[in-house]
């Protein structure tokens, strides 16, 4: 019989939410194999099916009521482990360390190297992107292994120092939720879903574009409502100009609505965002036998495409004239934009050169529709209501939105259970264990000498190329 790893999992909290479903299919996949034990900063708000224990001192600051220093809870932490195991873990695994919502987490994780603990820092989010409010100046935890999501991360941090052997790629898996031989009819169906919460990088005005050239009784419906202030200031703009322009987009529908019931009633998904970390959005679909249409992001979608996944028919930008917009106001909200943000990380942009940039990438006769910002994108989806003419130009431009005007023409099952099977394979619960069994003998096993250089990631989650004035403040 093998020995079961002793695994610790550590993260700020247990609420509902993209890490702690990726926490609990980790667990799910490697029953039998390890022994695990679950750390967390205050009482979980779901159950985690698990041994557990709370150390407030590992909660986000704002919910923090200790005032312990790092090496104390570093200690609290290794005598919490010995006392469930009866021994020191075989691994810590620690969720999302260097986001810095908890000023002592770098700290008291490089107090646990210190007792030579081995640790896997998974990274979901990084405060280099676009989260200058959380971004610390003190250095990552240096010789230690690091996992993360994706290509586009793997290759930023392999650019910021990190080596082959103490970097791993550790895609979410994909769970199926209900019995996956049930086929559900389309044939009546005519809600386009956008399951998504509507904060500002989701781009609502581009699925509020698309619902322009869609025929007959189909209609685009939004599920969630979003919770910050900027975010809900630009939410109600949306809602009003729907309304008052009788669009076919319905809003809030996930409020009274089971998620699952949406998603198998739904006619198809769609997708508009900008910023994704994973990019769960372009897998699920097909695991409910639902298409998936809208905005491709190259560097996230990159990972799909190379097991096969055929993505191939979403559009990467969607393009409009420069001449119906105010393309010089645009500049310079980009160009302030970009400075801005370099400077909430302390760092000086030299303006000319930024000028320069953004006039060079921005010379053509049209810009993608996502780049601009909430009340440029209305004047676009204006004109095109004034002068409906003038969609047919824009379906010129974008050949691939005109499947949004042909939805009943198309029998898209053949695709569905291609994307579908490779989904199931590449990205089951199966899959991942079998990935993190052979990452956790490589924490164990290898030691590594790496560190991380945080101007680098700064610039490379910064620069003009990935910029969008939904993005900025």
């Amino acid at each position: 019989m093998k020995k079961l790893l002793n695994v610790v999992y550590m993260h700020y909290h247990f609420r509902s939410g993209g890490v702690t479903s990726v926490i609990q299919r980790q667990i799910k996949s490697l029953k039998g194999l390890i022994r695990p034990f679950l750390l967390i900063g205050e009482k979980p708000e779901l159950d985690p099916n698990i041994s557990y224990s709370v150390i407030p001192s590992l909660a986000y600051d704002r919910d923090r009521r200790d005032n312990n220093p790092p090496e104390k809870t570093a200690e609290q932490i290794l005598k919490t482990i010995k006392d469930h195991f009866g021994r020191d873990a075989d691994l810590l695994h620690i969720h999302n360390p260097t986001l810095g919502k908890n000023k002592d987490f770098i700290d008291v994780i490089n107090y646990l190297m210190e007792k030579e603990q081995r640790l896997l820092l998974q990274i979901h989010d990084f405060a280099e992107d676009g989260r200058s409010e959380n971004y610390q100046l003190q250095s990552y935890p240096q010789d230690v292994h690091y996992a993360v999501l994706n290509s586009r991360d793997y290759n930023i941090l392999r650019k910021a120092g990190l080596v082959p052997d103490g970097l791993h790629l550790l895609p979410n898996p994909v769970e199926i939720f209900y019995d996956s031989d049930v086929t559900y009819s389309n044939e009546k169906n005519n809600l386009i879903l956008y399951p998504v919460r509507a904060i500002r990088r989701k781009n609502i005005g581009e699925a509020i574009l698309i619902s322009l050239f869609i025929k007959g009784d189909n209609y685009i419906g939004i599920t969630l409502e979003p919770t910050s202030e900027i975010d809900t200031e630009k939410y109600n703009m949306w809602r009003k100009f729907s309304s008052e322009n009788d669009l076919k987009v319905k809003f809030r529908i996930g409020i009274d609505n089971d998620f699952l019931d949406l998603m198998r009633s739904s006619k198809m998904i769609i997708t508009t965002s900008i910023k994704e970390g994973f990019g769960m959005t372009y897998l699920e679909p097909w695991i409910y036998k639902k298409m998936l249409l809208g905005r491709r992001l190259p560097d996230i979608c990159q990972d799909f495409s190379s097991k096969g996944i055929d993505l191939s028919y979403l559009y990467d930008r969607l393009f409009v004239p420069v001449d119906w917009i105010e393309i010089d106001v645009i500049k310079k909200r980009i160009i302030d934009c970009h400075l801005k943000n370099l400077k909430s990380f302390g760092i000086q942009g030299d303006k000319s050169n930024v000028e320069n940039t953004v006039n060079s990438l921005f010379s053509d006769n049209f810009i993608d529709f996502g780049i601009m910002d909430e009340e440029n994108q209305m004047r676009v989806i204006d004109i095109l209501l004034k002068d409906r003419p003038l969609r047919e130009e824009v379906l010129r431009i974008n050949k691939k939105l005109k499947i949004f005007s042909m939805l009943n023409n198309f029998n898209f099952s053949g695709l569905i259970e291609k994307n579908r099977s490779i989904v199931k394979n590449e990205y089951s619960i199966e899959k991942n264990k079998n990935l993190l069994i052979k990452i956790y003998q490589s924490v164990i096993k290898d030691k590594v000498k790496q560190s991380i250089n945080k101007k680098i990631l700064i610039k490379e989650f910064n620069s003009l190329e990935r910029i969008s004035l939904l993005l900025c403040s």
